[in-house]
């Protein structure tokens, strides 16, 4: 019955096998794009991760959020602990690097008059790779004026709940670490907050307030912690060091855990008992959110700062450095604030049930075939 056709494209290759589909998993991530048109699980998969993106935009902007869009070529990276990746600036002739988090650009923003911003973006850090890592991946950050810690925490268990149970239509998933074991977790029922210093005493028998940066070496080491690598971590980093292996692999349902050592949280207020007025969300024995009250003194930020630069000069890699056009910005009036992180790779993982951040992003980075 047909009167005329004439060919759309041109193919030379052949498709996989219909019903096998692409078996190699490396060919998988290098050839997404059959992958997807294979497997509409797949297909389904990336786009839920756009709803779950369009999803949070929405929660935000309802609540009067401004979405910004922030640099990411930087002349300094600032705003997380991280290595960097280096590139160069050819028409300047000056050294950059790619930023490892979004903060100090919103703060920056925040001291123009904005009350409410949010970035949906890609950060940059230059370690590890596992199957909860990438060196590469997406970042959700957003800054409140004028609101608390509490307030912060509220949201975040807001978000994620009608996530779940408005755009998924259920609150329990199966999580899974980084040997890919799975791990049933239920999002809709209460979320505990714990201090870290109570696990600590809880899980590994130490007390924050009094151990030294010395004896914390010596405990991360008994921990697994390779002794080149405590040689060059401050006292804020090896106690984290020691939290991730005695103590947050071991929660599982929603939990934050509150008042980290302060000198691991330089942009954050600081308590009286050296810890720090932050949050995170673990699910799974996993980092799903940095959460802030955030420090607006420029005084003492200035401090916490220089400690910081006197570490990284002492051979962490992660420290933070000096940053005075932060500092500049600060000293013209930030307003009070509460700030937010979470990687939106992460976030999907779990609420697609996938064991590895790669069945997540269309093209992960991969080392080429020989």
């Amino acid at each position: 019955m047909i009167k005329s056709w004439q060919m759309a494209t041109k193919a030379l290759l052949p498709l996989p096998d219909k019903w096998a589909g692409l078996q190699d998993q490396e060919e998988i991530y290098r050839k997404r794009y059959l992958d997807i048109l294979m497997d509409k699980e797949v297909y389904n998969r990336f786009v839920l991760r756009s709803k779950i993106i369009k999803f949070i935009r929405e929660f935000f902007d309802n609540k009067n959020f401004l979405e910004v869009e922030t640099p990411i070529l930087q002349t300094q990276a600032g705003g997380a602990m991280a290595k960097v990746f280096e590139t160069y600036h050819n028409d300047y002739a000056m050294p950059m690097v790619l930023r490892i988090a979004l903060e100090l650009d919103h703060k920056m923003l925040m001291t123009g008059g904005y009350e409410r911003v949010y970035e949906i973006g890609k950060n940059f850090r230059n370690e590890g790779t596992d199957p909860t890592h990438l060196q590469e991946f997406t970042m959700m950050e957003w800054y409140a004026a004028y609101q608390s810690l509490e307030t912060n925490m509220k949201w975040t268990e807001e978000l994620i709940k009608l996530i779940a149970s408005d755009l998924i239509g259920k609150t329990s998933f199966k999580v899974y670490d980084n040997e890919g074991n799975g791990t049933d977790v239920e999002l809709g029922g209460e979320w505990p907050r714990v201090t870290f210093d109570s696990l600590l005493k809880k899980d590994a028998n130490i007390d924050i307030e009094t151990i030294t940066e010395e004896e914390a070496r010596r405990e991360a080491i008994k921990w697994g912690i390779k002794e080149e690598e405590a040689e060059k971590l401050g006292r804020g980093n090896l106690l984290d060091k020691i939290y991730k292996k005695s103590s947050r692999i071991k929660i599982i349902n929603p939990t934050f855990v509150t008042d980290f050592p302060g000198d691991l949280k330089p942009l954050a207020q600081q308590n009286e008992n050296g810890t720090a007025k932050v949050c995170q969300l673990i699910i799974a024995g996993a980092e799903i959110t940095n959460q802030y009250a955030e420090l607006v003194n420029p005084k003492i930020q200035r401090d916490l700062l220089i400690a910081q630069s006197k570490a990284k000069e002492g051979g962490d890699e992660e420290a933070m450095q000096v940053d005075e056009n932060f500092l500049t910005a600060m000293e013209h009036g930030m307003p009070p604030m509460t700030g937010f992180g979470m990687g939106i790779d992460r976030l999907v993982a779990i609420f697609t049930e996938q064991k590895n951040l790669r069945d997540v992003i269309f093209f992960p980075i991969m080392k080429p075939r020989e």
